[in-house]
């Protein structure tokens, strides 16, 4: 069936696992299953199925497997960021022209997911805590996920003392506890270890 076609066959599951891998490329399976909260098998079979269409590609880093788009998904209309499908291919790519898979992260095509790929212990502890996030919030009552938005969806700009100001945060969620609602910016920091780096990191949102 032609790539434009295979939307038709796709289930609201499946094409709800198609929209968290174009959020967050180079996912572990089992971190895949805490976004969707969905259980370890059933991820499998989504994963092995999309994988048959020509939709998921497997992607081996630092001795784990990940899962990525595929160029075949990252060309449907859906999965195109209002950009076109060549341009969607060479910003998220993560196998080769041929659909060889990349076997280690400079090897990665995409000007996107590469430095997710070099930077993949940073890139994997986003991953894990929003799904310990979504797992954590199942199990409480009253707490509910609301939005949960990747680093490429959750920069924010802002004017402060005449200038234009940006902040490119790991990420960004909404969270309801009861009747309120908790927006938060997800800054994953492993090297600022002293007050000083730690007060620079976090100057922008203060600001």
């Amino acid at each position: 069936m032609p790539v434009h076609l295979l939307p038709v066959l796709l289930k609201p599951s499946e094409k709800r696992m198609l929209d968290c891998l174009a959020d967050w490329p180079f996912i572990m399976v089992k971190d895949l299953c805490g976004v969707l909260d969905l259980s370890d098998s059933r991820v499998w079979r989504l994963a092995a199925r999309l994988e048959g269409l020509g939709l998921v590609s497997t992607i081996l880093l630092e001795g784990q497997r990940r899962l990525g788009l595929s160029r075949g998904a990252l060309s449907l209309p859906g999965r195109r960021d209002r950009v076109s499908a060549s341009r969607a291919i060479q910003r998220w790519s993560v196998e080769h022209e041929h659909c060889e898979s990349a076997a280690t992260w400079p090897d990665i095509p995409g000007v996107r997911s590469r430095p997710l790929a070099c930077t993949i212990e940073h890139t994997q502890a986003v991953h894990r805590f929003i799904a310990d996030l979504v797992r954590q919030a199942k199990r409480n009552s009253g707490y509910r996920v609301l939005q949960v938005s990747p680093p490429h969806h959750s920069t924010r700009y802002f004017p402060y003392l005449g200038r234009l100001r940006s902040i490119h945060p790991d990420g960004f969620g909404v969270v309801q506890a009861g009747n309120r609602t908790y927006p938060f910016f997800l800054e994953w920091e492993r090297r600022a270890l002293h007050t000083s780096t730690m007060a620079a990191r976090l100057a922008p949102y203060l600001r």
